[in-house]
């Protein structure tokens, strides 16, 4: 990952009000309408609400450069869905920053972060069109677990167990 690239993590330990988060998913708007083709689908306030209603979540930003002006052009959000599995929910680069290791960075935090908070499963969802993502999900150890009719898509479901193998090593 480039050295002018900084990761900031926001998770549930933040204390309302929530103002941070949402100038952060703002911010992640302009990166996520060019990663993705329907953007957020949400308000920032509505994204940060589904976050922080949850008991354990953590938002991820990839910005350029120092201070708080500082373009973010990668997010990656995710949630609890037990105490033992966590979410990998939404995330995207702005194409004009891919092939930079942004989405694996901000991946490998983000499975030290849950490991760290005790998950033992994570789990996300793509579809074909993000092939990618798809790659970048089964190189850092996911399995496709199975597939679900999507709006518009085949949805590609897949999980990464967090617990240690034994014989076997893992990329973090």
């Amino acid at each position: 990952m480039s050295p002018d690239i900084r990761i900031e993590s926001f998770d549930h330990r933040l204390a309302p009000p929530h103002a941070p988060l949402i100038r952060r998913v703002e911010a992640a708007r302009s990166a996520a309408e060019r990663a993705l083709p329907n953007g957020l689908q949400r308000p920032p306030a509505a994204v940060a609400g589904i976050l922080v209603e949850r008991s354990k979540w953590l938002a991820q930003f990839a910005r350029v450069g120092e201070g708080p002006d500082a373009p973010v052009v990668g997010f990656k959000l995710g949630y609890a869905e037990r105490s033992t599995r966590f979410y990998s929910w939404l995330g995207g680069v702005d194409p004009d920053f891919r092939r930079r290791g942004i989405a694996r960075q901000l991946m490998v935090d983000q499975h030290r972060w849950c490991t760290a908070e005790g998950f033992e499963l994570i789990e996300t969802s793509t579809t074909n069109r993000f092939r990618a993502m798809l790659l970048l999900n089964l190189r850092m150890g996911f399995d496709v677990v199975g597939t679900r009719a999507g709006e518009h898509a085949l949805n590609i479901l897949l999980a990464k167990s967090l617990k240690p193998r034994p014989g076997i090593t893992g990329v973090l």
